[in-house]
């Protein structure tokens, strides 16, 4: 156990278990990203800050920054890319680092291990200059929710960089405006004679995804499309019911695409993946003319992260993205598209792949209410039923207004607007089975709570959808 008295800092009172730390990467191994997640529960959020509190150059050179972090940083990146001991002095440590991160096959080994979202993290801060605010990277990938350095920020993207000791956190007045008033603000740096190598390898690197793409494209074209004819046919012969698309169309067009040049195995790969999530939003997507851009952008971001583990490339998502597009296309010279689906699906594609260092996000419309999230056979009724969006509001406001009092909620209905529909609302969401009034309130996050709140005190219910 390595505390804050034997680190170059006094932070009594703040520890980092780095024997758990180093079990947990070998048990897990340093390719998949629970490991970070663990990595990130294993170490102290407070300490992380106040290391991140320390001041940097924004022209700060990889000795420098090494030689200025804490010995309890050092010792964990070491650790993390596995270059030396525990016991090893500081002056080693430094040297065993710097040797590593300023080597190009090890920079490139690390480049093309980083998931899809730290290489487009590291796109976004080389594009900045080499180094960004954390307050603009926040804002831009979205994920600490206004926070500079959430709890579990190491086991974001920013973290695996960090990890690598490739990017550096600390404090410098970077505002022309505060600078007299020596405000500083959180920064993350990449040293500065990093920032050419690193983006010469960004430039010239296939990712391994495109390199095993690359290879299929010269192998046996007959026996790559018997192979993904018959998992294509294994799906429809186990599948229930597939309202999305018939067969016939799916094997034309995977034939047609072999026709191409594309591997087959890998567009059936992709496009079973978006058969699947036509599956799963089947009570939105009820034939291929309900897809909206929306959807597109979905499967290829979080549809993808939370259904399919491992990391998933930015290639990756982009040949997803190209691959609906050109079923799409294939659909509509089969009349089973209008041109107004096409067209649309066209437009947001393009938006998705416009540019080659990261992948935007198409938005849903704000929901009126009606919108069905989920459709399903109730297990103690066995009727069928649908949870929308007004649902999911009643439960945010229970959950966070009344601690989970149903009667005391449904007795506040008497004193809102629209009360007598809210509480028929409220009788519903009742009435769900307990794991699903948990899934409810687990779709929400603060900012959610204060809208429904803002509905159920002040709006009237609407049976309308955006979606």
């Amino acid at each position: 156990m390595v505390t804050g008295a034997d680190s170059d800092d006094n932070l009594d009172g703040i520890s980092l278990d780095l024997d758990a730390l180093a079990r947990a990467m070998v048990e897990q191994g340093l390719s998949s990203v629970l490991s970070y997640r663990q990595q990130a529960r294993l170490l102290d959020p407070t300490w992380l800050r106040v290391e991140s509190n320390r001041s940097i150059r924004l022209d700060i050179s990889v000795d420098a920054a090494l030689n200025r972090a804490s010995a309890t940083w050092l010792e964990v990146l070491c650790r993390a890319n596995n270059l030396c001991a525990r016991r090893t002095n500081r002056k080693t440590r430094v040297r065993f680092l710097l040797e590593a991160i300023t080597d190009s096959e090890w920079l490139r080994a690390r480049v093309r291990a980083f998931s899809g979202g730290a290489q487009v993290m590291l796109h976004s801060i080389l594009d900045s200059g080499g180094w960004v605010r954390l307050a603009d990277l926040s804002q831009r990938f979205g994920s600490a929710r206004g926070q500079l350095l959430p709890d579990d920020w190491l086991a974001s993207s920013l973290g695996e960089l960090c990890l690598r000791g490739i990017v550096f956190l600390g404090k410098s007045v970077v505002r022309a405006e505060v600078r007299s008033a020596r405000r500083a603000d959180r920064v993350a740096v990449i040293p500065q004679d990093l920032r050419s190598r690193l983006r010469s390898v960004l430039e010239q690197s296939l990712s391994l995804w495109e390199e095993e793409w690359l290879s299929e494209v010269f192998s046996d074209p007959a026996q790559q499309l018997a192979q993904a004819l018959g998992a294509l046919e294994r799906y429809f012969d186990l599948a229930e019911e597939v309202r999305f698309m018939p067969r016939r169309a799916a094997r034309d067009f995977l034939i047609q695409m072999q026709r191409e040049g594309h591997p087959p195995t890998r567009i059936w790969e992709l496009l079973h993946v978006f058969l699947i999530f036509a599956d799963r939003f089947g009570h939105e997507i009820r034939c291929p003319d309900d897809l909206c851009g929306y959807h597109l952008s979905e499967v290829a971001t979080h549809f993808l992260d939370d259904m399919f583990s491992g990391r998933h490339t930015l290639s990756e998502r982009r040949m997803l993205v190209y691959v609906v597009r050109r079923l799409y296309q294939h659909l509509h010279r089969c009349g089973e598209v209008s041109s107004e689906t096409l067209k649309e699906i066209e437009s947001a594609a393009a938006r998705l792949l416009a540019s080659r260092r990261h992948m935007p996000i198409i938005h849903r419309p704000p929901p009126l209410g009606g919108e069905v999230l989920l459709e399903r056979l109730n297990p103690f009724t066995l009727r069928a039923e649908q949870v929308r969006h007004n649902h999911l509001r009643v439960a945010l406001v229970c959950n966070s207004a009344f601690q989970g009092d149903w009667e005391l909620m449904q007795a506040a209905c008497a004193l809102v607007v629209d009360g007598a529909r809210k509480a028929a609302l409220v009788a519903e969401v009742m009435a769900l089975d307990p794991p699903t009034q948990e899934w409810l309130v687990a779709q929400g996050d603060a900012e959610d709570c204060e809208r429904a709140l803002t509905w159920f005190q002040e709006e009237r219910v609407l049976d309308l959808s955006a979606w």
